[in-house]
C-alpha cells in the first residue's frame, strides 16, 4: 500500500507539468439528472471506434437502481456494435461478473472500496456520472487527462489482478 500510494504521489507533478506543457485547454461540461447523464452516454459512443478499450470505473448496484435493463443494454449494445472492448473495475453487491469475450473485468470489495460514481474513459475523453447524491454528470474532454485517468486506472487494474 505504502509503494501505491507513493506512485500516486509521484504521478501528480506530472500531471500538472504536462497540463501546463501542452498548452490544451480541457473541454469541461456538466450535466443534471438522469438525461444529462443518458445525453454524456450518447456522446460518448458517439465516436469513431478504434482498436483501444474503454475503461470503466463504477458499482453495478448503483447502476442498477438508476438505470433500466434496457437503458444500461443499449450502451452495451452500442458499444459491441462497433466492437469495442472493455476494462472493468467495478464493485457488486450481489457477486462476481466475470471477464468474457467483449472485456475483462475485475471486482473490488464495495465495503472496502465504495464508488459512487460511474466513470467511462475512451480516447480523448472521460465521463464521470455521480451516481449516490444528485444525479449528474461531469464530461472531460483532453488527451493528457484521459491519458491520466487511464494510467491511474491501469495502475489499479493491474495491482488488482495481481
Amino acid at each position: 500500500m505504502d509503494e501505491r500510494a507513493k506512485r500516486l504521489r509521484d504521478i501528480i507533478p506530472q500531471i500538472k507539468s504536462v497540463q501546463r506543457e501542452s498548452g490544451e485547454r480541457p473541454m469541461v461540461r456538466f450535466f443534471e439528472g438522469k438525461e444529462g447523464i443518458i445525453s454524456i452516454n450518447e456522446e460518448l459512443y458517439a465516436e469513431q471506434a478504434d482498436e483501444n478499450p474503454i475503461y470503466y470505473l463504477y458499482s453495478k448496484d448503483l447502476l442498477d437502481e438508476v438505470f433500466t435493463e434496457a437503458e444500461k443494454d443499449r450502451y452495451r449494445q452500442k458499444r459491441l456494435a462497433k466492437n469495442i472492448k472493455s476494462k472493468v473495475i467495478y464493485n457488486y453487491s450481489k457477486g462476481e461478473r466475470p471477464s468474457d469475450g467483449t472485456g475483462e473485468r475485475v471486482r473490488v470489495d464495495e465495503k472496502k472500496y465504495p464508488l459512487d460514481c460511474d466513470v467511462a474513459i475512451y480516447k480523448d475523453k472521460v465521463r464521470i456520472s455521480i451516481l449516490k447524491r444528485g444525479l449528474s454528470g461531469i464530461f472531460i474532454s483532453s488527451k493528457d487527462f484521459a491519458d491520466t485517468m487511464r494510467s491511474l486506472f491501469n495502475l489499479a487494474f493491474d495491482n488488482i489482478k495481481n
